[in-house]
C-alpha cells in the first residue's frame, strides 16, 4: 500500500510540470482543433448517411428491375408458344387447304 501511494506521489510530482506548461493558447488551440474534427465528424456522418439511403433506393430500385424481367421473360415465353401453336394452326390450314384443292382437281370439279 506504502509502495502504491509512494508511486502516486511521484508520477503526480512528475506531472505537474508538464499540466504547468499547458496555457491558456494551448487549450483554445485543442477546443479549436476538437471543434473542427466535430465538424468533420458531423459531414462525413451526414455523407455516410446519404450513402446508406441511396444504397437501400437502389436495392429497391434493383429489386423491382428484377421483377420485372422476370415478368418480361414470362410474357415472352407465353408469347412464344402463342406464336409456335399458330404456326401450328397455319400449317394445318395450308396443308388442308392444298389437300382438298388437290381432291377437287382429282374430281374434276372446278
Amino acid at each position: 500500500m506504502r509502495r502504491l501511494l509512494a508511486a502516486l506521489v511521484v508520477v503526480s510530482l512528475l506531472a505537474a510540470p508538464a499540466l504547468a506548461d499547458v496555457t491558456d493558447r494551448d487549450l483554445a488551440e485543442a477546443e479549436a482543433r476538437l471543434a473542427e474534427l466535430r465538424s468533420q465528424a458531423a459531414e462525413l456522418t451526414d455523407r455516410y448517411e446519404a450513402a446508406q439511403t441511396q444504397a437501400a433506393e437502389l436495392e429497391a430500385q434493383l429489386a423491382g428491375l428484377e421483377q420485372a424481367v422476370g415478368d418480361t421473360r414470362l410474357a415472352l415465353d407465353l408469347s412464344r408458344r402463342k406464336v409456335q401453336e399458330r404456326a401450328v394452326e397455319m400449317y394445318m390450314e395450308a396443308m388442308s387447304t392444298d389437300l382438298f384443292a388437290l381432291l377437287i382437281l382429282d374430281a374434276g370439279v372446278t
